[in-house]
């Protein structure tokens, strides 16, 4: 081998080795070399014969916290937030009168409500709130 080839090769292992060394550190220290969106499970809650949370996620972009209601098993969200829906605060989930009941406080003064039914059907509302009302 040329010099030039037995320069390239010895760039190649030692990448290789750095590459398993920093997987091995941010294994080690509990993460990971490409980070994944934090995520956290509220519930789960019975409720009409299936079991149903609500996923709060932290975006990797900005600064807002979305969500979505899931029913446990299967693989697509009955409700779930848009981009302006970033969470301040969670109220629930709620059980009433056959009705899973979620309230989440966003930025901008905005209510949104999310009420489940006995079929799985999800209605989301959307309200604009005062600012200088008591939250309770």
């Amino acid at each position: 081998m040329g010099q030039f080839a037995l320069g390239i090769r010895s760039l190649l292992i030692k990448g290789a080795v750095f590459f398993v060394m920093a997987a091995l550190l941010a294994w080690t220290l509990g993460g990971a070399l490409w980070p994944r969106t934090p995520q956290v499970a509220v519930g789960p809650v019975t409720f009409a014969g299936g079991q149903y949370e609500l996923q709060l996620s932290q975006s990797l972009v900005s600064d807002c916290t979305g969500w979505q209601i899931v029913r446990t098993g299967t693989a697509e969200p009955i409700a779930a937030g848009t981009a302006e829906d970033c969470v301040i605060s969670v109220n629930g989930p709620n059980l009433s009168d056959d009705v899973l009941q979620v309230e989440l406080r966003c930025a901008g003064n905005r209510l949104v409500r999310v009420r489940v039914d006995a079929s799985g059907i999800a209605v989301v509302e959307r309200l604009r709130v005062d600012a200088t009302a008591n939250p309770d």
